[in-house]
């Protein structure tokens, strides 16, 4: 069996743009501009998420309370690198996707959350409600932890294990998302910065 080959894209700080709203933990970059700044390199794999797959109407209102979840990211680092792949986990969800979790358009989910998961993507997987229909919920970017007096801290959940990482901070595997509303904001800001 062939050898794959591995190529790491650089992207750079002038390729991202950042969500207007400063307490919203989102970052976009064109995949066209990040190709043609590697060369053109054509074979890049990606599975977008479609805006059909986003309800922004009161959809979500009639979901279940609990619903099951899945998150596609990189925990801990750890991934399928001979295949490029990142690693699949399956949670719940811990707070009602129709109202915004304590105020803010985010919701809470119970899935082993760790350094590496940040900005992995979720997606409803309940089977039974959707048939084989797929609802992009959001994207993760923060979770609770306990620090070593026992107080609850709230932590940006790191996308690698950096020497700021708390060790001894365990982790309660829950976490935040931002809702999927927001992404659609920063998408629609990088089709204007890129037009």
């Amino acid at each position: 069996m062939a050898e794959r080959a591995q190529r790491v894209l650089t992207i750079r700080p002038d390729q991202w743009v950042f969500h207007e709203d400063p307490n919203v933990d989102l970052a976009a970059a064109s995949l066209a501009r990040i190709a043609e700044a590697a060369g053109g390199v054509t074979d890049l794999f990606c599975s977008p998420i479609g805006r059909y797959t986003i309800r922004v109407d009161n959809e979500a209102e009639r979901y279940p309370a609990a619903m099951q979840i899945a998150m596609a990211g990189y925990p801990n680092g750890l991934w399928d690198e001979h295949n490029n792949l990142p690693l699949l986990r399956r949670g719940v969800t811990a707070s009602h996707p129709g109202v915004d979790f304590d105020g803010r358009p985010e919701i809470a989910v119970d899935i082993a959350s760790y350094p590496g998961s940040s900005g992995s993507p979720i997606w409803f997987h309940d089977r039974q409600y959707f048939g084989s229909a797929v609802r992009f919920l959001g994207v993760l970017y923060a979770g609770p932890t306990i620090d070593e007096d026992g107080r609850q801290l709230i932590q940006p959940i790191a996308s690698e294990l950096g020497p700021d990482f708390q060790r001894h901070s365990p982790m309660l595997h829950l976490g935040y998302a931002i809702k999927a509303r927001r992404v659609l904001e920063i998408a629609n800001q990088l089709g204007r910065a890129v037009a």
